[in-house]
Parts: structure tokens; C-alpha cells; sequence
């Protein structure tokens, strides 16, 4: 058997997984340095209820996390763990969904949005998980980590890009990450002096990077290690009123986490608030 053959058994062994990752492109070289220092504080963590994928953050209310394996979001109450609540993902999403998102500023009723790395769809739902439907996801089956912004949608997509639509509507934005390395895996976003901040990881990374939207265009600000030893990094979400980024990920052992992080940028930048980012579009 040649070289190749060989190449292509073992990527069709490795396959898609059941956490969405495709293996193709693994994670090589040093960080590329940014304009600021970032650094990550580990403030605590906690256990998932059987696994965490993508995350999302619901202010004031709870951190959600895909559980694949079960088809189910759960909502956890961050400072503690604990499981605030429980909904199940539509039959053909459960077994196959990454990221999660919700929104109750999107036209008509709030609404959690989902997406599948086996299909070209985004799932919704409006009653909490008792029916499903289902909208064209521009990142097709290249979409994991989800994050909203309070009008955009954004998504990884695939290998060192970025999505940020407005679901049921065209066009959409696709935004180069060149400093990426690997199949990118979770996604947050926040609002930071003004402007949004971005933080993106991948599976087998061992932080994130971030980067700067001012509305037109992407800086980049650096990496951040994380202060956890991981296996495989999968979700981001990040807690404007706890001042906390969360990762879930799943340790050497096969136990998956959640960690709470402090994070500092160094460049003097001051938070702005959620109001003022959506102020602005």
C-alpha cells in the first residue's frame, strides 16, 4: 500500500467523529504574536453533564452546552454547575450538533439556533425544543462554535475562516483568520473598547486567539494559552455581567470540563457594554 493510501486510511478511520472533528489539519507551529499581551486566569471549573461541545452564554440565566451523544442543550448555572434546565434537539440534529445559539432580538419570537455538522442546516426552535424547523446555514457542514452579537450571527467555518450572517437572510460575511491553525472548534464574542472582541479556538489547540471587529474589518491581538491541560478544546462563551470566558473541553482521560477564566489584554482596552455594541448597527 503507498504513502497515500495509507494517508487516506487513516483519515477515513479518524473520519468526522462524534465531536465534529474531521482530524485533516492538525495544529503546527508557534502562535503568531499579536499587538497585545493576553493572558488567562483560571477561576474555576466544573463537570458538564456528559459531555459540553459548543457553549453559549444566556446572560443572567445560564450557560449552555451541546450534549451530543444524549441530543440534548443543557443550561448550566455558571458559578456553580448545577443544571438549570434541559431541552432536546430535533431527531435529526441530536447526534450531530455542535454550536448553540439563542436570540430574542431576532424577528418574531425568541429562538435557540442550531447547527450540524452532518447537513447544510441551521435547526431553530421558539417553543424551547418541542418542534424544530430549519434554515440554510452559509457554513454548510464546516460550522461548530456559534456566538450572537445582538444582530449577527457568527460561526467558525472550517479551517481559518469565520461566518457573521443574519439567519433567513443573504448575503453573509466571510472573514479570513490567517493566524488560526487547525480545524477551529469554539467561538465567542464581546463587546471590548467599543468594538467586538473575538476569541477563537481549535480542537487541538492549546488557547485562543482574539481579535478586534470595529464593523468592516478584523485585528488581530494575539493568543492566549489556557490555563488547562486539554486534549481537545471545543466551546467558548463569554459572560459579560461574570467578566468570565468558559471553555469545555475534554481532558487526556476522556472526563470532559468546563473552565471559568479571567482574561487580560494588555493594550489598555476598556469594556464597553452590550447596549452600546448594538447601538451601533
Amino acid at each position: 500500500m503507498t504513502t497515500l493510501m495509507l494517508l487516506a486510511a487513516a483519515v477515513s478511520v479518524l473520519g468526522n467523529g462524534n465531536d465534529g472533528y474531521f482530524h485533516a489539519q492538525v495544529e503546527t507551529g508557534s502562535p503568531v504574536p499579536g499587538t497585545a499581551d493576553i493572558s488567562l486566569t483560571l477561576d474555576y471549573t466544573f463537570e458538564p453533564e456528559g459531555k459540553a461541545l459548543g457553549l453559549y452564554m444566556i446572560e443572567l440565566t445560564a450557560l449552555c452546552g451541546v450534549n451530543n451523544d444524549e441530543g440534548k442543550v443543557y443550561g448550566y448555572e455558571p458559578t456553580a454547575g448545577g443544571v438549570s434546565f434541559v431541552m432536546d434537539l430535533d431527531p435529526g440534529n441530536a447526534s450531530s450538533c455542535f454550536g448553540v445559539i439563542f436570540g430574542d432580538e431576532f424577528p418574531g419570537p425568541e429562538r435557540f439556533y442550531t447547527n450540524d455538522w452532518s447537513g447544510n442546516d441551521l435547526y431553530y426552535t421558539t417553543d424551547w425544543g418541542t418542534s424544530w424547523n430549519t434554515v440554510f446555514d452559509p457554513t454548510f457542514d464546516e460550522g461548530r462554535g456559534m456566538d450572537y452579537d445582538g444582530a449577527y450571527l457568527w460561526s467558525t467555518y472550517g479551517y481559518g475562516k469565520l461566518v457573521r450572517f443574519q439567519p433567513e437572510t443573504t448575503p453573509f460575511d466571510t472573514l479570513m483568520v490567517p493566524e488560526t491553525s487547525g480545524q477551529l472548534s469554539g467561538l465567542a464574542v464581546f463587546p471590548w473598547e467599543g468594538d467586538l472582541c473575538v476569541a477563537v479556538t481549535s480542537y487541538g489547540s492549546d488557547g485562543a486567539w482574539f481579535y478586534l471587529w470595529d464593523g468592516a474589518a478584523l485585528e488581530y491581538l494575539g493568543f492566549g494559552s489556557f490555563p488547562v491541560t486539554s486534549d481537545t478544546a471545543y466551546g467558548l462563551a463569554y459572560s459579560e455581567d461574570l467578566e468570565t470566558l468558559f471553555l469545555s473541553y475534554e481532558e487526556y482521560s476522556g472526563d470532559f470540563w468546563i473552565a471559568a477564566m479571567s482574561l487580560d489584554i494588555s493594550a489598555a482596552l476598556e469594556q464597553s457594554t452590550w447596549g452600546a455594541v448594538k447601538a451601533s448597527f
